[in-house]
């Protein structure tokens, strides 16, 4: 059994760090090269550490220092006392810096343009001391953003599954796509476009996301159709990572685009049109990501309630 008064004797947050340090390292002299310390004073710290422990952490091999299982347990360990103290420290300095609260939100474009901006104007009538840092990158980089605890809530297409332990999902509404084009495209005045119709026509795409299903991934749904049925394959001569990019681009020209549905007006503005398609070609299911404990400060809980609401209203 091991001597809990042990453990709060001598594990100190400096013997975790020379672990980790050595562990991220996979040496002993490279740990110590690193940190600036001997290499002596590193084995003397990690003995300690695997006494009050009572397990072997690392072994020592001809390709260096590898961590064992249990060590593997005891790093797991000190990455979420770590991101919980990074944590705590930034709300102390929200607290002490007159009581302004920063909130990181990183969202998906289609929801960034149309939802965050109503959300933030409701909440700052009750908070206006509020600060907002405003994140967009792909839903797979700002999903991890909040696993690192780099952003506070992400809010766009979502998984249907929790990505890590203390990370919580709200699954919203099932947001269709629609594919634009300006209003003298041949195919903007047809009553029904089918996926044939679609395919006789030049298109620009979102940059396709390879680990989550978007609506770029309209290109796959027309090119399976397009073999099953013995067609050339959508021909694209535009591909970016901005959707009001895309717009611009289909604006100017007799592209089609597929987006999603919350783009409506942003399309609209730009004198475009939704196309009378059969169905949509893609849905993506829309959620707000955030970390657990970010529950526990009323001002966030509130703003994800707002969050939360307006996302679904936009949804309906």
């Amino acid at each position: 059994m091991i001597n809990m008064r042990k453990l709060d004797n001598y594990m100190t947050a400096r013997q975790f760090a020379h672990f980790s340090e050595i562990a991220s390292s996979g040496s002993l002299n490279k740990a110590a090269e690193n940190l600036g310390q001997t290499q002596s004073s590193l084995t003397r710290s990690l003995k300690q550490l695997e006494e009050s422990v009572g397990a072997k952490l690392m072994e020592r091999g001809p390709k260096g220092a590898v961590v064992t299982p249990e060590g593997a347990i005891m790093l797991e360990c000190f990455r979420r006392v770590s991101l919980e103290t990074r944590l705590a420290l930034q709300a102390i300095e929200n607290t002490t810096e007159a009581q302004k609260l920063m909130i990181r939100v990183g969202a998906a474009p289609s929801f960034g343009l149309t939802i965050l901006p109503k959300v933030m104007e409701e909440f700052r009538t009750n908070f206006q001391e509020t600060r907002f840092q405003i994140h967009h990158a792909t839903p797979s980089a700002m999903l991890g953003s909040v696993e690192s605890g780099e952003i506070d809530i992400y809010l766009g297409p979502v998984l249907e599954t929790n990505i890590a332990v203390g990370i919580t999902t709200e699954l919203l509404a099932a947001i269709p796509s629609e594919i634009y084009a300006r209003k003298d495209h041949p195919l903007a005045k047809k009553a029904r476009v089918s996926s044939a119709d679609l395919l006789e026509h030049r298109w620009v795409s979102l940059l396709s996301s390879l680990d989550i299903s978007l609506p770029g991934n309209w290109r796959d749904k027309l090119s399976n159709f397009a073999y099953q049925n013995g067609l050339p394959p959508p021909s694209v001569d535009f591909e970016t990572t901005s959707v009001i990019g895309a717009l611009n681009i289909v604006s100017s020209g007799g592209y089609l685009v597929c987006l999603s549905q919350l783009l409506s007006d942003e399309a609209e503005r730009r004198d475009l049109v939704a196309l009378s398609v059969q169905e949509p070609i893609t849905k993506h299911m829309s959620g707000i990501v955030y970390r657990s404990p970010i529950i526990r400060d009323k001002r966030l809980k509130q703003f994800l309630e707002i969050l939360s609401r307006v996302s679904l209203a936009a949804g309906s």
